[in-house]
């Protein structure tokens, strides 16, 4: 008898710093009156149409512009002569490093033609074919105010990460000016729901720092999957201070048991209340289910059991409520999301919102946390 309980997955989406490293800067703290070499790798390009300039070695410019606010339009400014999509714009000519690598040297303020008395607080910008029928998806690029403090990590590449705590962890990073440097761990014991703290120096003012750092034996034991907040601090010489955050969590050990008799990949509905859900999924190491019913939030409650073969996962998933409709994701070795490909139903966070009342009654919105 089918059940009336129904849930459903949505399509992912996920924006990471540098827009998935599709962009890369020289030097990484860019600013509006300096030289600025920017990198794009299409093959980390998310827009259908820039499958059509993998592979070239030539005719692929920068199409690009400059905005004054954070808020207001990226593409404020142009570079003069830039007019024509459909035709190359041959000051923004590209320069092919291989490996579907590109990069372009420009000075923003010159090449936007932006008044010195105006900031430059972003760049819009995507890489297309001469006669602009293939092309990335917009990408944006912020700019920092000039002779200010700021300070980054470039390694990790992303800001949240789960680790290993016995293995080492490069961090590095840069300042935009010579600064005394610290890193700080955080983290909340979740035994005893106290807030730690540890401390490591830097010895000498710099503008780059690169160290590596082995968790547990900085930290001691940590239980699996608690959350530690890295952040590196910068300190100049009139006592300004910047800082910059990563977010590690600790891997979690999946519990080792066969899938019971009788389920299919999917979801199976034990209950008016009861779902069990069953992911194919060989070569992982752990998933966590997250979704409407967790505030989508990885909980160990909600951490997959894993087969002995390695090649599935599966959860059951208690108190439901009868008829109401549920999203949820799984979360793959904690950077990858994905939604059941078994679901009954799709949301898509890009395209449900042209979808009328009319068409589609009371579609459930796309509120991941």
């Amino acid at each position: 008898m089918r059940k009336t309980l129904f849930l459903f997955f949505l399509i992912w989406v996920r924006i990471c710093p540098l827009w998935a490293q599709v962009i890369t800067t020289d030097p990484s703290l860019p600013t509006a009156g300096q030289n600025l070499t920017i990198t794009f790798d299409l093959k980390k390009a998310s827009d259908g149409r820039a499958l059509n300039l993998l592979g070239k070695k030539d005719d692929v410019f920068l199409w690009s512009g400059a905005g004054t606010t954070d808020s207001g339009p990226a593409f404020e400014y142009q570079p003069s002569g830039q007019n024509d999509f459909s035709k190359p714009f041959e000051p923004g000519k590209m320069t092919y490093l291989g490996n579907d690598l590109w990069s372009i040297t420009i000075n923003p303020r010159k090449y936007f033609n932006v008044p010195d008395s105006k900031p430059i607080r972003k760049l819009g910008l995507l890489l297309k074919s001469g006669d602009g029928k293939a092309q990335t998806e917009d990408l944006f690029l912020t700019l920092l105010e000039e002779n200010k403090l700021y300070v980054s990590f470039s390694k990790p590449v992303t800001k949240s990460l789960y680790i290993d705590g016995n293995s080492s962890i490069l961090f590095e990073g840069n300042t935009s000016q010579t600064a005394k440097l610290k890193f700080d761990f955080l983290w909340t014991d979740k035994k005893t729901g106290i807030l730690s703290r540890k401390t490591i120096g830097i010895p000498d003012s710099a503008k780059v720092f690169s160290q590596n750092i082995t968790v547990f034996r900085e930290l001691g034991q940590i239980a699996e999957g608690t959350q530690i907040t890295v952040r590196i601090t910068a300190v100049n010489r009139l006592n300004e201070t910047a800082y910059d955050e990563i977010m590690l969590t600790v891997k979690p050990t999946n519990q080792i048991l066969t899938v019971p008799e009788g389920l299919k990949d999917g979801i199976n509905y034990i209950s008016d209340s009861k779902v069990i859900l069953v992911l194919f999924a060989p070569l992982k190491e752990f998933i966590y289910v997250i979704g409407d019913f967790n505030d989508w939030k990885t909980d160990s409650g909600f951490l997959m059991n894993k087969t002995p073969d390695g090649k599935r996962f599966w959860i059951e998933i208690s108190n439901l409520i009868k008829g109401q409709e549920y999203a949820y994701q799984y979360l793959i070795d904690g950077n990858i999301t994905v939604g059941d490909p078994y679901a009954e139903k799709i949301l898509d966070p890009d395209n449900d919102k042209y979808i009328p009342e009319t068409t589609y009654p009371n579609l459930k919105n796309f509120l991941r946390m």
